[in-house]
């Protein structure tokens, strides 16, 4: 079927769209975008996005909030206290998720967040944090074969959620997690280069 949408012009604000459905096996399942449209009624959509409390966060484009910033230069969505939900999908590496401040409580709801790049990994907890799982996430890093060659390239050293040495994780919830770390890398915990992990609490 077609679903039509009449928007307003926003003025460059950057709005979120979700639509929640069912399949024949009443499987519900979510898709999200992110648009933007300026006076003279040009739309911008964009499939690489996450929502953090409702608002959107667009890959490439900085954006703050209560607690929270994303930083379009580091590819860093920062959360510095509070409580927080988080949903989307961001596959390209251009928003990465860092947890810095303690007793931090973040909620993630059908999240798809994935990256290629070095070094940083996709989901970092540096201090205490509380995960809350919702419905079906992925968080994981990519990587590939190299061409003529046996070896890996793409994400190395980063782990899908990285908890060093010093930090702490508690995982709870009635969700799923899928967590596939890089190159040398674990799914929840280090992200390698002999650097050792934090506490795991799930």
């Amino acid at each position: 079927g077609k679903l039509t949408l009449w928007l307003e012009p926003t003025n460059d604000k950057q709005y979120a769209i979700t639509i929640t459905a069912v399949d024949a096996d009443g499987e519900a399942f979510t898709k999200s975008w992110g648009f933007q449209m300026d006076g003279d009624g040009n739309i911008e959509f964009s499939s690489d996005m996450l929502t953090i409390d409702g608002s959107p966060v667009f890959g490439g484009k900085s954006a703050f909030g209560a607690n929270w910033e994303y930083n379009s230069s580091s590819k860093l969505l920062t959360i510095s206290s509070g409580d927080h939900t988080i949903t989307g999908v961001s596959t390209n590496g251009t928003i990465n998720v860092v947890v810095t401040g303690s007793d931090i409580s973040v909620t993630i709801e059908n999240l798809i967040l994935k990256t290629p790049n070095d070094h940083q990994s996709p989901f970092v907890v540096s201090n205490r944090c509380t995960l809350t799982l919702s419905g079906k996430n992925i968080i994981e890093c990519i990587y590939w074969p190299k061409k003529y060659s046996s070896d890996m390239e793409g994400s190395e050293y980063t782990a899908a959620v990285e908890v060093p040495e010093g930090a702490s994780l508690t995982i709870d919830g009635d969700g799923s997690l899928i967590a596939n770390g890089g190159i040398a890398g674990a799914g929840i915990g280090s992200r390698g280069s002999k650097r050792n992990g934090g506490s795991l609490d799930a």
